[in-house]
């Protein structure tokens, strides 16, 4: 299939038909081909790009080289030719080489080392264009076939990003240093030290924006290598005090500030009582925010420390476990203030926990009943969204931590948001939240 795909490649009298043979290649991108003929398949290839008599021709030909880099990786014809193509002066068949060489990459390191002084060069080089110093940027990341080779690509992007780069530029670098950095447990920490001295205020909004992006990156998995996590924490916690600093970014740090609180290994966390009673009071002040999304986020921002509390305050069971007698419920609405009443005096702990499940269970049914009263048909589909997402986290904290179940919703209220919501809840959501419920009477 191959041959005749590269024969019709070189025959082919419009680049029209060229295009379509390397979109229907690229789901398969750098594959080792079954092939008996490679050097067949190849010469037509490079035929095709030899007689091209236009740059659209040589582009195509240069990507289709990229979905054969299985075959073409140790070639030295073709080899020459993509390195030939990242110094043309078309931009558009700069990209294309920039294509071929990061799939080159992916398979070759010692092609890899010389890709990266391309890169380093076309990067700095003033007579590059913009789109071709982001795709050359963006390239970086695709080096990662060896820990040497990411190693030595984390080195070099470094020093361009310490250097006069334009900060539209460096912002870029710090991502794809971030995307390879993320693979790498020796660079992890390296890395995040990188982007948090990115974060002060000398630096641009756009830059800032970039770097809570590259930590979102990094912290998309609830497991990272990160010992010192308590100094992402502290700085992020700064960032969201920050009254100047935008209700967008402040969405990102939120996300990076609800991994480092889910990571299972306390030892890990490294994440003091004080600084997570500042958290809470920082986040409070997002329960009422114009933006559903980010009085959602504090929400789930606002459960998690609740249970890094109650991890804290009752190390020896697990959250699925945890009971508290100390927590009573007077009846709703609103959450009795005294829901510590079977202590003479409280713990600073304590006081901290009960504000939090107060202020928890508090909004998240002020929302519900927002939701339920609404009367547009128009916002109908986004309603349930919300009140899906609201519900699921109510049976979060019901979920893990029982002694919530009572203080959440009394029988009597939920039948009554069963009859205001008629069928916008699924009877498997209901049937959970009963369940969870008659577990906890």
């Amino acid at each position: 299939m191959l041959l005749r795909l590269a024969t019709e490649f070189r025959a082919a009298a419009d680049d029209s038909v060229r295009a379509r043979i390397v979109r229907a290649l690229l789901p398969a991108q750098a594959a080792a081909w079954p092939c008996a003929e490679p050097d067949q398949i190849l010469r037509k290839v490079a035929a095709a790009h030899g007689a091209a008599g236009t740059p659209r021709a040589r582009e195509l030909a240069l990507r289709m080289f990229g979905c054969l880099a299985g075959l073409a990786k140790e070639s030295v014809h073709v080899r020459s030719l993509v390195l030939s193509g990242l110094r043309s002066s078309n931009a558009a068949e700069v990209k294309a080489a920039l294509f071929a060489a990061g799939c080159f990459c992916k398979l070759s390191q010692d092609f890899s080392y010389i890709t990266l002084q391309v890169l380093a060069g076309l990067a700095i080089s003033p007579t590059s264009e913009a789109q071709v110093i982001m795709a050359a940027i963006k390239t970086f990341s695709k080096l990662d076939c060896k820990l040497a080779v990411v190693r030595r690509v984390h080195e070099v992007g470094k020093q361009m990003v310490l250097g006069n780069l334009e900060d539209v530029f460096k912002a870029e670098i710090l991502f794809a240093l971030s995307r390879l950095a993320s693979k790498s447990i020796v660079l992890f920490g390296d890395q995040v030290a990188l982007l948090l001295s990115f974060l002060g205020h000398e630096s641009s909004l756009p830059m800032r924006t970039m770097v809570l992006k590259s930590l979102c990156f990094m912290f998309r998995r609830n497991t990272f290598y990160l010992p010192g996590a308590s100094t992402v924490f502290g700085t992020l916690l700064q960032l969201v005090d920050d009254e100047d600093f935008p209700l967008d970014c402040k969405r990102y740090a939120f996300r990076i500030l609800q991994k480092i609180l889910c990571v299972k290994d306390p030892s890990i966390r490294h994440i003091n009582p004080s600084e997570l009673s500042k958290l809470a009071l920082a986040t409070k002040r997002f329960l009422h925010c114009s933006s559903w999304e980010m009085q959602y986020n504090a929400l789930e921002i606002l459960l998690d420390i609740f249970f890094c509390f109650l991890k804290e305050t009752k190390p020896h069971q697990t959250i699925g476990t945890l009971e508290s007698p100390s927590f009573s419920y007077t009846g709703y609405p609103g959450i009795s203030n005294n829901m510590l009443s079977t202590h003479e005096e409280t713990s600073e702990d304590e006081k901290s926990l009960n504000m939090i499940l107060t202020a928890i269970v508090d909004n998240i049914i002020s929302l519900a009943n927002e939701l339920a009263n609404c009367r547009s048909k128009v916002l109908v589909s986004c309603e349930l969204q919300k009140y899906r997402a609201l519900f699921s986290l109510m049976l979060k904290l019901v979920s893990g931590y029982p002694s919530a179940a009572s203080a959440a919703l009394d029988k009597s209220s939920l039948e009554l948001h069963m009859i205001l919501l008629n069928q916008r809840l699924e009877v498997s959501m209901l049937l959970a939240w009963k369940l969870t419920l008659t577990r906890q009477s």
